[in-house]
C-alpha cells in the first residue's frame, strides 16, 4: 500500500510536471513535453485501477520514458521521477507477486473443515447440557441456558444477519440445517 501511494504520487506529479511544461516558453522544452504528455495520455494510467493492470501498464510506461523518449525526459529533468515510480512500481510488483505465492500455499477448505469440526463439538455440548438438565432438573441449569440462547439468538440476527427460525428440526427458513434457534430446550 505504501509503494502503491508513492507510485501514484510519483505519477500524478510527472503527469502535472509535463502538463506544466507544455506551456514553457522555451520550444524544445514544449515539444519534449508534448511529446510526453500524448504518451501519457495513450497509456490512460488512473491510481485507482485494478493493482495488477496499473503495474503492467506502469512497467510498460517506465519502459518507454527510460527507452524511446528519455531524450524528452531529460529535456524536462524527469528522469529522478521515472526512477522513483520505476523503484515503487517494483516493490508493488514483488509484493503482489510475494501475495500470489503466499496464497497459493494455503490448504483451500481449512475454514470449513474448522467449521464442521467446531459444529460438531458445539452440538455435542448442546446434548450434554440438555442431558444434564433432564437428569438433574433444569433449574440448575435454566440461567445458563438462558443466557447462552440469548446470546446465540443476538449473534444470529445481529452478526449473521439471519432471520428467526422455528424451533422445529428441518424447519429453518434459511437453510441452516433445521437447527432450532434455541439449541438448549
Amino acid at each position: 500500500a505504501t509503494a502503491d501511494s508513492q507510485r501514484d504520487a510519483l505519477y500524478l506529479g510527472l503527469k502535472n510536471a509535463v502538463k506544466a511544461f507544455l506551456n514553457i516558453p522555451d520550444t524544445t522544452m514544449q515539444e519534449a513535453a508534448r511529446i510526453l504528455a500524448q504518451l501519457l495520455k495513450d497509456y490512460r494510467i488512473e491510481p485507482a485501477m485494478q493493482l495488477d493492470r496499473q503495474t503492467g501498464l506502469m512497467t510498460n510506461l517506465i519502459t518507454d520514458l527510460e527507452g524511446k523518449c528519455s531524450a524528452q525526459v531529460a529535456a524536462l529533468s524527469l528522469a529522478p521521477m521515472v526512477a522513483g515510480m520505476k523503484t515503487a512500481n517494483e516493490k508493488v510488483r514483488t509484493s503482489l507477486s510475494a501475495r500470489t505465492k503466499e496464497s497459493s500455499t494455503k490448504e483451500t477448505g481449512m475454514m470449513k473443515a474448522a467449521r464442521l469440526l467446531v459444529d460438531e463439538y458445539y452440538r455435542e455440548i448442546v446434548k450434554y447440557i440438555n442431558a444434564y438438565a433432564l437428569l438433574e432438573g433444569a433449574a440448575d441449569y435454566q440461567v445458563f441456558i438462558d443466557v447462552t440462547n440469548a446470546e446465540i439468538v443476538r449473534y444470529k440476527r445481529q452478526v449473521l444477519k439471519q432471520k428467526a427460525k422455528s424451533n422445529i428440526p428441518g424447519g429453518g427458513e434459511n437453510g441452516d440445517e433445521g437447527e432450532p434457534e434455541n439449541p438448549f430446550e
